[in-house]
């Protein structure tokens, strides 16, 4: 690509932004940026990139977050050759909110030699700062052992609280290996949808739970699943579209498949034209 000029209108736009203080997207930054071939033209956009940062400070982005130019700034500095400062600033962002995301920014930015240093460091930190960030970093670089032995010490409540997108893909990854810590997440994933209470998810609930009797009893601890038993029957027994179908997972029954998508609608088809 050419060099930008004056009149081109997206230096228009990006100057009429940083005037008033408006947001400019990572997208729309970036786009410009790439543009760019000369060093000077490269230091003039990260000038303006550290005072987008600054803007953010005194004005409502709502839920647009610098997010997008604390990339673009540390994208700029490794660009000119500041790979110290880019890697400091990810480092820094990293301790504030670890997460797949800012853990990939951050080894992009580490020597090929001190990965695994640093990788050990980001792990501690996580494991300190954000149990979802923890869970995400161990599944994404399939850190199981350290994963199944931080989950033994976590209390089932604060696994209930997670997303299901989160420990769904824990409990999956351990359970070859880690069986028990993949039947507590699976516990605690049954646990949670029943506490929230809509019906429609119960289903997923005893699967949940049915994986959690497969588990306990692969590994010889038929009293955890007991005791997990007397817990849900003691909480939940007016779940009467849940429980019914739990106690025949307890007597060892198999779940009945639920119905496809597909055949559902042909129900609803036939009903409607007969």
């Amino acid at each position: 690509m050419g060099k930008r000029n004056k009149s081109d209108p997206l230096i228009s736009e990006l100057e009429r932004a940083l005037e008033l203080g408006e947001f400019v997207s990572y997208k729309r930054s970036w786009d410009f940026v790439r543009g760019l071939e000369e060093v000077k033209q490269k230091i003039d956009a990260l000038i303006w990139v550290e005072k987008g940062l600054e803007l953010e400070k005194n004005c409502n982005w709502g839920n647009q977050s610098s997010f997008g130019l604390t990339r673009l700034q540390q994208d700029l500095l490794n660009n000119l050759g500041r790979r110290e400062d880019a890697f400091n600033l990810a480092w820094a962002d990293y301790i504030k909110h670890p997460s797949n995301i800012s853990y990939e920014t951050l080894m992009k930015f580490v020597e090929k030699k001190d990965v695994k240093l640093w990788h050990q460091k980001a792990l501690e930190k996580a494991k300190d700062a954000s149990l979802s960030g923890f869970i995400n970093i161990c599944v994404k670089t399939k850190e199981w052992d350290k994963l199944a032995d931080h989950i033994s010490f976590t209390d089932t409540g604060l696994l209930e609280e997670l997303s299901h997108y989160t420990t769904e893909k824990a409990a999956k990854g351990l359970t070859k290996i880690h069986g028990l810590a993949a039947a507590k997440i699976y516990s605690a994933l049954g646990r949670r949808i029943l506490k929230k209470g809509k019906s429609k998810y119960y289903r997923y609930a005893l699967e949940h739970f049915s994986k959690v009797q497969k588990l306990y009893g692969k590994a010889g601890r038929d009293q955890l699943w007991m005791d997990l038993v007397e817990k849900v029957r003691r909480d939940h027994f007016r779940k009467y579209s849940f429980i019914p179908h739990f106690e025949k997972i307890v007597a060892g029954r198999p779940l009945k498949k639920p119905e496809s998508f597909k055949t559902r609608a042909l129900k609803r088809w036939k009903q409607q034209i007969s």
